[in-house]
């Protein structure tokens, strides 16, 4: 996974490729992934990608290791909406493979995290529309100094009144 540290904007564009857990929990943990709906989805890829290394493992160590591996990266920000909200359909698709060989369990996982990433793009997507939708209905005058916007269809929205 390759995440953008936010932490550099405005000035430098600098993406982290992401190995474990660790790593990610420290990344939301430092506010270098902000926003609801990238913390939930690096949260869950984080996820997807520490339980690869248990593959091979009995299913009793792996099933242990998932919830032990959700509920640290629970604690990198523990007022994340978001991120709860993606961890428990984790913890649901969990629950649905029991019985089921690791293998099987990562692949429900990775579809799980698959499908929370289209839903939280798409949600933002239409959060976004809506308000320049009302934006450019209503003539809200935007800051100058609001730049930099995560979904970048919003950079080339070019009818909004700008303050000096």
């Amino acid at each position: 996974m390759s995440v953008l540290d936010q932490t550099l904007l405005p000035e430098k564009e600098e993406y982290i490729e992401v190995r474990d857990i660790e790593q990610t929990w420290d990344l939301i943990h430092r506010l270098s992934i902000r926003g609801a709906i990238s913390i939930g989805i690096a949260a869950v890829y984080g996820v997807v990608i520490e339980m690869k290394k248990y593959l091979e493992e009995p299913v009793e160590v792996y099933r242990k290791k998932l919830q032990e591996t959700i509920d640290y990266i629970a604690s990198s920000r523990p007022t994340a909406v978001n991120m709860f909200w993606a961890l428990g359909h984790m913890r649901e698709a969990a629950k649905a493979c029991e019985g089921e060989n690791n293998v099987i369990c990562q692949q429900k996982l990775e579809e799980t995290a698959g499908w929370i990433a289209d839903y939280e793009a798409n949600t933002g997507i239409s959060i976004g529309e809506n308000a320049f939708s009302y934006t450019n209905a209503y003539r809200i005058s935007i800051p100058r100094s609001v730049e930099y916007i995560s979904w970048s269809a919003v950079k080339e929205c070019d009818s909004l009144d700008y303050i000096n």
